[in-house]
Parts: structure tokens; C-alpha cells; sequence
């Protein structure tokens, strides 16, 4: 930003700027000499307009930065809100390259980013599969995609709600906000190396339930499960075994 606007006013583009999008709708607005009203700033997709605090500020950029028409305000508003941004990621850029020693413009994705420094940061030797058959095993357990539950109204019931019914079985909602799945899940001990395949009789189930979650030998399992017909219902929209 500074090496982009000299101007003394800089302050007043540090942040998004004020743009009255649905009324720019032809090239003759640009020639325009001075800012719509307020209500031009009105979005039909939010249902929302600005505030005064926000349209007095558009006017003081018009007026700081010696604003003639419009299509000057438009090329400023868009230029700024380039060079943000830019500004943000080359932040990004310098903090992973103080953390990795990775410059992450040159990765095409912020997962391939992540794959390169946990490999880096880890010093890690992944074992390549050379059994087809146990990277399709693998490969054939890996959930993923929406994480919510997709039963669109609930009603809560139990004694302390006002409309309480005992006749009908307790029922509590609780709001879940989780941050770092993902992040967390990358952080505790992942299979890297020494694959083999066991049949039920080399691994018991006791053996299983009972390794740590840090142990240095880990098991992926295949299994079939049997669903009580009594949790059918209660499970309905969210099984525990998907």
C-alpha cells in the first residue's frame, strides 16, 4: 500500500472500500461528477444499504484524493482493494516462510502448502504402498464432505422446557462450534510406514480396545457392525457408524 498511494489520506483506504455496485450498471455512470445518494448504495442481494457513517466516508475519499468522477472512484476503489489484498498475502508469504521456511506462492493450493510443511516439519518417511489392494482398503474407508446434520427443525423436550411433555421421550439440542477439525486430526499419530495384513486370528478385539491412541502400532479396521433396532429412529439423521 505505501509504495503503491503516497497520498497523506492513505488511512482512509485501509479498509473495504464503499461501492454502490447495482448502480453502476452502464459505462456513462462513470462520467458521473459527483457520489450517488445513499440510497444507491442499497444491495437487493442483502436487502441492506449503508450507513451514514459509511457514505460520509466515501465522501471524504471522493474529496482527499481530489475525486472528479466516478470512474475515478471506481479505478481507486478497485486499485485499493487490490493492493489489501496483495498486502495480506504477502504477510501470509512472510509467515510461512519464518514458520516453514516455504513460500507459499509457490504452491498452487493452501493444502499443498500444508502437505509440504508437515512433511518438512516432520522429517517423515512415507512408506510407498506397492499392494493395490491395501491402498483400495484405505482409500475405501475415507469419509469426508458436509459435517452437519441435515434434519432441518428440531423441538428440544424435557422438564425444563415451558411445553414440556412427559408422555414423549426427553429430547436436548445442543449448539456444537469446533474449531480446528482438521488441524487437530493432522496433529496425533498417523500411519507412515511398516503396512502389513492381519487376520482375525494374529489381532483380537481385546488387543484393539486396549492400544493407546499414541502407540507406536496402530490398526484400520474392516468390520460389520449390527444397528440395535432400537436406536433406528433415535440415530436416524446421524449415524454412528456412517
Amino acid at each position: 500500500m505505501q509504495r503503491c498511494i503516497s497520498s497523506p489520506h492513505r488511512d482512509l483506504l485501509l479498509k473495504k472500500g464503499i461501492y454502490p455496485y447495482e448502480y453502476m450498471s452502464s459505462f456513462s455512470k462513470f462520467e458521473e461528477t459527483q457520489l450517488p445518494p445513499r440510497s444507491a448504495f442499497h444491495s437487493s442481494l442483502t436487502n441492506e444499504g449503508i450507513s451514514e457513517a459509511e457514505y460520509e466516508h466515501a465522501q471524504n475519499v471522493w474529496t482527499c484524493f481530489n475525486i472528479k468522477n466516478l470512474g475515478e472512484y471506481h479505478d481507486l476503489y478497485v486499485k485499493t482493494d487490490v493492493i489489501l489484498l496483495s498486502d495480506v498475502f504477502e504477510n501470509f508469504r512472510k509467515l510461512t516462510q519464518n514458520f516453514y521456511q516455504l513460500d507459499a506462492s509457490h504452491m498452487l493450493t493452501s493444502p499443498g502448502l500444508a502437505w509440504q510443511a508437515a512433511l518438512k516439519m516432520t522429517d517423515v518417511k512415507l512408506d510407498l504402498f506397492t499392494d493395490i489392494d491395501m491402498h483400495l482398503f484405505i482409500e475405501n474407508g475415507i469419509r469426508g464432505g458436509v459435517s452437519m446434520i441435515s434434519h432441518r427443525h428440531s423441538e428440544a423436550n424435557h422438564p425444563q422446557c415451558p411445553n414440556y411433555d412427559s408422555s414423549e421421550a426427553n429430547k436436548y439440542i445442543t449448539y456444537l462450534d469446533v474449531n480446528n477439525l482438521y488441524g487437530w486430526a493432522m496433529s496425533q499419530p498417523l500411519p507412515v510406514s511398516d503396512f502389513e495384513w492381519l487376520s482375525p486370528e494374529e489381532i483380537s478385539l481385546q488387543q484393539i480396545c486396549q492400544t493407546p491412541d499414541d502407540a507406536t502400532t496402530g490398526y484400520i479396521l474392516e468390520v460389520d457392525m449390527e444397528y440395535p433396532p432400537e436406536l433406528h429412529d433415535l440415530h436416524n439423521n446421524y449415524l454412528a457408524g456412517p
